[in-house]
């Protein structure tokens, strides 16, 4: 069940970009646990409760673990590397390499960074409320950069990590987004040279810059071995 559609369309003029969530939440009143959506011929189903999702995304997670093809988050802005990618070997090699640091044995070494860092944002959330969005992502952030790349944690937002993690996950989930991109919904698209293509001059840019900081990163911590 879902809102009703238009031909060929679907959904598209239902759909908000702003907290979609808000509106799927909405439709749960209305439609139940799943809500059937179509964007200009891709069909979207929205799971809306914590039940649904264990049944259909953990019981029976060996039947959903693919992901819908995203040309432009997943191929160019990310090179193909990014752990959304549709399930496959490359997939699985991903999974089981991070497994070795990421698996639920492994993280007990980071739980006094964690805690540290816990304690630093409950400080700055109670002393500075206006603006505890900053203070978490200050903190997820100096988590990630510290476990990863053996960062000293991070003081304040003033790092460029830390703005070109913030920009790629604002990019890639733009991406993502049903409807947001004609070359998700017409695939033709992508062998259009850059040269005619904003969206795939862009995103190859993207890649390049955010790869970049990642080498460098990486040689970082090479270095240090």
């Amino acid at each position: 069940p879902g809102p009703r559609r238009l031909p060929i369309l679907g959904n598209v003029f239902q759909m908000t970009l702003d907290r979609p969530w808000h509106l799927f939440h909405q439709w749960s009143k209305e439609y139940g646990p799943l809500t059937y959506l179509n964007i200009i011929g891709k069909p979207i189903i929205v799971i809306n409760t914590a039940k649904a999702a264990n049944d259909l995304l953990v019981r029976r997670a060996s039947n959903y673990t693919d992901r819908p093809r995203n040309i432009i988050a997943s191929k160019y802005i990310s090179g193909g590397m990014n752990f959304s990618i549709s399930s496959g070997e490359r997939w699985k090699k991903m999974r089981r390499v991070s497994e070795v640091q990421l698996g639920l044995k492994s993280l007990v070494p980071y739980q006094d960074l964690q805690t540290d860092q816990a304690i630093i944002l409950a400080y700055e959330i109670l002393t500075d409320p206006k603006n505890r969005a900053k203070h978490i992502l200050r903190a997820t952030a100096s988590v990630i950069l510290s476990l990863l790349y053996d960062q000293a944690p991070l003081k304040s937002l003033n790092d460029s990590s830390v703005n070109l993690m913030d920009e790629y996950l604002h990019k890639a989930t733009r991406a993502a987004q049903p409807g947001n991109n004609l070359v998700e919904i017409f695939p033709v698209l992508e062998y259009i040279p850059a040269y005619f293509s904003k969206w795939k001059r862009e995103s190859t840019a993207d890649f390049r810059k955010f790869s970049s900081m990642l080498e460098e990163k990486y040689m970082g911590v090479k270095e240090r071995m």
